[in-house]
């Protein structure tokens, strides 16, 4: 039986009000809420983010526990750092403020995680609505030692994975079909938070921090 775990959604934003309405009300028709709302914002007046996070939110996300928080240095990879320190879910969901995601990816994505009761699955690639439902995968086995630059990473669609990789049979049943990459990208990436908290974005990375995604994935 699967276990019920936790997500929280972590969105960096950075002068983008309006936009970051839109995407907020679309997680609002979300199939399955997050457990928690984090908004780590790098505008230059702060006041308007900080405005949809206290006003706003609290009317799309009922009962949740949303949460504002500030970087002084825009910086995707170090607005995600912080955004992931201020998390006590299970798993964490990235997503960026202007993703729009379809009403069951959140559900979709956490079926994979809960079912994976031998934690084997490090995180799980979602796409973006206009690009359809269809998810990815990104297995790490846990039972060896990581490092940072030579670590195993696979993703698979209905193929064998490589020597050392298990993944729980049941997956290939309740969770395909499933595609093969070698990457997460940051607008709908979703890792076992502490993972993410071992292994955080490099913060040498400023600004937009281009691949930043890609530098955590591998």
């Amino acid at each position: 039986m699967a276990v019920k775990l936790t997500v929280g959604l972590v969105i960096a934003t950075r002068n983008r009000r309006q936009t970051l309405i839109k995407a907020l009300q679309r997680w609002e028709l979300s199939a399955r809420q997050p457990d928690q709302l984090v908004v780590v914002d790098a505008s230059a007046d702060a006041r308007e983010s900080r405005e949809v996070v206290t006003s706003c939110v609290p009317g799309i996300f009922n009962g949740i526990d949303c949460r504002y928080l500030f970087s002084r240095r825009p910086s995707s990879a170090l607005q995600r750092n912080i955004g992931v320190d201020g998390l006590w879910t299970d798993v964490v969901a990235f997503a960026d403020d202007d993703t729009m995601v379809h009403p069951h990816y959140l559900e979709r994505i956490m079926a994979v995680f809960e079912e994976d009761e031998e934690g084997r699955v490090g995180g799980v690639q979602g796409i973006n609505d206009t690009w359809g439902e269809r998810p990815r995968m990104f297995v790490r086995d846990f039972t060896r030692p990581v490092r940072r630059l030579n670590a195993r990473i696979y993703l698979t669609w209905r193929q064998a994975y490589p020597p050392g990789i298990t993944v729980p049979a049941r997956l290939y049943i309740s969770c395909f079909p499933l595609w093969r990459s070698y990457y997460l990208w940051g607008a709908c990436m979703n890792f076992r938070t502490a993972l993410v908290k071992s292994h955080r974005f490099d913060e040498n990375m400023r600004a937009y921090a281009f691949v930043e995604d890609f530098d955590l994935s591998y």
